[in-house]
């Protein structure tokens, strides 16, 4: 059997092609939302990653920072070995402060793609000019 490509005649052939036009958009704009929640499943993983680090090093730097206060008092190199350390403990946590900031900063609203092939979407068909 020859397989022929023919265009649809007729009122009912022209509404199974709108009605296949317009399944195949809805899936393809699922497919793109589906795409997003995914992307915006994967930052927000990423950023409490980030603020559980960045937690965890202020914490400990503050910590640190307690006993920098008490080694003060003591007349040895106690006191600039504490002092790195506590250094190095809140400058990670400003490093994980700053990426997280950045993180959020570049994405700046979830689904906008989706928004915006829905409202190209809606301008063709409806026909809405600018």
């Amino acid at each position: 059997m020859t397989e022929y490509c023919h265009t649809p005649t007729g009122l009912t052939g022209r509404l199974r092609a709108i009605g296949a036009s317009v399944v195949a958009l809805v899936g393809a704009r699922l497919e793109l939302i589906a795409v997003e929640v995914q992307e915006q499943h994967e930052r927000a993983r990423r950023q409490l990653l980030l603020v559980v680090l960045a937690a965890m090093f202020l914490a400990t730097g503050m910590l640190l920072a307690a006993m920098l206060v008490v080694l003060l008092f003591w007349d040895t190199h106690r006191l600039l070995a504490a002092g790195a350390v506590t250094a190095l403990y809140l400058g990670a946590a400003g490093v994980a402060l700053a990426q997280l900031r950045q993180l959020q900063e570049r994405h700046a609203s979830p689904f906008a793609a989706t928004l915006a092939e829905f409202a190209a979407d809606a301008k063709q068909f409806f026909g809405r000019h600018e």
